[in-house]
């Protein structure tokens, strides 16, 4: 779970998600609004690009096909400044 700095996040919170759902916290880094930004970007494309194409049947195969779609976005697809 990815979270900012504001108080409506507290401790106690954090610890639960530990200890309940086993998630890692990360909160955003102090003064840098940017951040926020590019984590919601990411979010984003996941979810357009291809979250709206598949439907994941369970964390496992989630996973297996996200990493497959992440080598795809870095590597396979064409990017502008490398030419067509």
């Amino acid at each position: 779970m990815i979270h900012d700095r504001d108080s409506i996040f507290s401790r106690e919170l954090d610890q639960k998600l530990k200890s309940d759902f086993e998630l890692k916290v990360l909160r955003a880094p102090v003064r840098a609004p940017k951040a926020n930004a590019y984590r919601e970007r990411l979010v984003g494309t996941v979810r357009r690009q291809y979250l709206d194409f598949m439907i994941p049947l369970n964390e496992r195969y989630l996973r297996m096909t996200l990493r497959s779609w992440v080598k795809h976005y870095n590597k396979g697809r064409p990017h502008s400044s490398l030419g067509p």
